[in-house]
């Protein structure tokens, strides 16, 4: 199912007895996937971390990336404006071995997401006029799942 990175996703719905533990866990898992990209839209279009909660969904490499991309975009005055369309599904899920992980895959759809220059609000050029790129991501299990890991593959279309 496609969305668009949106406000903070709402709570996981409440199992039913019918619901397998590993459809519960995706449902999770989608969820910390969406909420990650909430935060890390509202920190790349607003231009700072202050106040934005990226350890609710972040950590590890997750959480250095986003602070790393807004650091490359605030030296080069770029802010990003708009929002991606995603369409992440999950494809490996351990639930056997701790600590529990899983593999999210997905086809970023950046046509509605782009930089701009944060001073006059022109769009910076792009270096390619692609605008979906596949990606896959990792979470892990603790209290809760968190995605720590990830990678767009801009050299690649979807």
């Amino acid at each position: 199912m496609k969305t668009s990175a949106e406000s903070a996703p709402s709570p996981s719905p409440v199992s039913s007895p019918s619901t397998s533990a590993s459809d519960l866990a995706e449902q999770e898992i989608l969820t910390a996937y969406q909420g990650f990209w909430n935060v890390q839209v509202e920190v790349l279009t607003q231009g700072t971390i202050q106040g934005i909660p990226i350890n609710k969904y972040a950590i590890d490499n997750a959480d250095y990336e986003i602070k790393e991309n807004l650091q490359y975009y605030l030296s080069q005055n770029l802010v990003m404006r708009g929002r991606p369309v995603l369409d992440p599904r999950v494809t490996a899920l351990n639930l056997t071995t701790k600590p529990y992980t899983a593999t999210i895959t997905d086809c970023v759809d950046s046509t509605n997401y782009f930089p701009v220059n944060k001073t006059t609000g022109k769009p910076a050029q792009l270096t390619s006029p692609v605008s979906r790129h596949p990606a896959t991501y990792s979470a892990r299990y603790g209290a809760q799942w968190w995605i720590v890991d990830g990678t767009v593959d801009r050299d690649k279309t979807c």
